[in-house]
């Protein structure tokens, strides 16, 4: 189904909405700890999750367009793709960060570069997942950013309102946030938080693919 940019740009805009008034209900219905103000569900076993302990091992750079995922829209072919073996806890695992060949049409823009993160579930090699996807922004080239969900939270995304437990997440205490109204020039009045990454850094690339992996239970 073919969606134009203007429609793309309107629909982000409605989903802003609806996160900041699905907040401010939860809010009113008093889903938060009344004393350290943590959303309701967040534990320490979830928060200890944004402090993904993990190593690179190893590092192999892909001949370009040789990694491929087919999307619902169609196959896409990536390049400066690098698959990255990373050991934690005693078990490894292989993913996949690269961009997408020619950008996707995002944010009234037909070439916004697009950086994923794969994960391969299996020993298969057919098998990564696309955790996350960060788009480039409009205050550099080089700036990518991706959506934060509410800690402790699947899908729900977090806004202006959470930046205080957004905070608390260990990779993300010190990371750029900003509003996506601050990212995108196309957005406006738009309160979700955006995370914004060098494209170059993979080691925030995957450390915050794999935290919101963990969170969707995408993710080990």
């Amino acid at each position: 189904m073919y969606i134009s940019d203007q429609a793309r740009s309107e629909i982000e805009i409605l989903l802003d909405g609806i996160a900041r008034a699905s907040s401010r209900i939860q809010a009113l219905l008093g889903d938060h700890d009344s004393q350290g103000g943590q959303p309701a569900g967040v534990d320490d076993a979830t928060n200890a999750a944004g402090s993904i302990d993990f190593s690179v091992v190893d590092a192999q750079p892909l001949t370009p367009r040789s990694f491929t995922y087919r999307w619902p829209t169609g196959e896409a072919k990536y390049v400066d793709a690098i698959r990255y073996t990373v050991r934690c806890d005693d078990n490894e695992y292989v993913f996949v960060v690269g961009a997408e060949e020619g950008g996707r049409a995002a944010y009234r823009r037909a070439d916004r570069g697009r950086v994923v993160v794969f994960l391969r579930q299996t020993t298969s090699a057919n098998s990564y997942y696309p955790l996350l996807e960060f788009a480039e922004s409009d205050l550099d080239a080089n700036l990518y950013a991706a959506l934060i969900p509410k800690p402790g939270q699947k899908s729900a995304r977090a806004t202006v309102d959470d930046l205080d437990a957004v905070r608390g997440v260990a990779h993300l205490h010190k990371a750029d946030i900003r509003r996506a109204d601050q990212v995108f020039d196309s957005s406006a009045n738009a309160p979700t938080l955006r995370v914004l990454v060098r494209r170059d850094d993979h080691n925030m690339l995957i450390a915050h693919s794999w935290w919101v992996g963990r969170l969707r239970r995408t993710a080990p």
